[in-house]
């Protein structure tokens, strides 16, 4: 049977937090890096971070811009205890005192109560982990938040298609390896640790579509290999 990630593991979850996102995510820091800036350049005053895991996105962008968060609160919900004691761990360590760790599923959303309306949302890696439907009910959840003109950032990963573009997918797997000093597992390792995942990856088109029907318009500025960032706007 295929198995998906231990996030409720102590263990898995720091060594994930250690170095396992990098190894199998070579343009991570690229993506975030854009993330990032489209986040900061909104404005924002009360970001929520869906699936914010172990909050490695807050203290990227603290570094990359270091007086956000100090007019900026964020609200962080994870169902993860493992992952939400490495937040509060990282949090605390970058002096990050304006942020709220919340633990919830996603499958529970609609039970969430925020005690600010957010005025940009931000999912990282987070929905592929979860049921299309769920996707989809987090999709209208995010949208009766937002005033209408806000951002809702998805980075996350998608399906591609494999056989028929193995060669064009391992030329730009070995691409992004080549300017990264991390120890990024080969190709093949990683079409075998991906092809029988239990995870709930969907295409770029298909979060689009589920976007549209909440009532999103979007667009995806970012797509590389089976990457991608979705900036939507209600």
């Amino acid at each position: 049977m295929a198995l998906g990630d231990e996030w409720h593991d102590p263990r898995f979850a720091a060594e994930w937090d250690d170095s396992g996102n990098l190894r199998t995510n070579p343009d991570r820091w690229r993506q975030l890096s854009l993330l990032a800036d489209l986040l900061v350049a909104s404005g924002a005053k009360h970001v929520l971070d869906l699936g914010i895991g172990s909050a490695q996105v807050e203290s990227f962008i603290h570094r990359r811009h270091g007086t956000f968060f100090d007019r900026c609160q964020v609200t962080g919900i994870d169902a993860s205890d493992a992952m939400l004691n490495l937040a509060r761990v990282r949090l605390e360590r970058d002096n990050l005192s304006n942020c709220r760790l919340v633990q919830a599923d996603f499958a529970m959303i609609a039970d969430i109560d925020l005690a600010v309306a957010p005025d940009a949302v931000i999912c990282v890696q987070a929905l592929h982990e979860v049921p299309h439907a769920v996707k989809q009910s987090v999709f209208r959840w995010v949208r009766r938040q937002l005033s209408d003109g806000r951002p809702f950032l998805v980075l996350d990963r998608f399906v591609y298609p494999r056989d028929e573009w193995l060669d064009e997918w391992r030329v730009t797997w070995n691409w992004m390896r080549s300017g990264v000093d991390n120890d990024i597992v080969e190709f093949d390792e990683y079409q075998r640790r991906y092809r029988d995942k239990a995870d709930h990856v969907a295409s770029v088109e298909d979060y689009r579509q589920w976007l549209a029907g909440a009532g999103f318009e979007s667009v995806c500025p970012y797509w590389c290999f089976n990457r991608a960032l979705i900036v939507a706007r209600a």
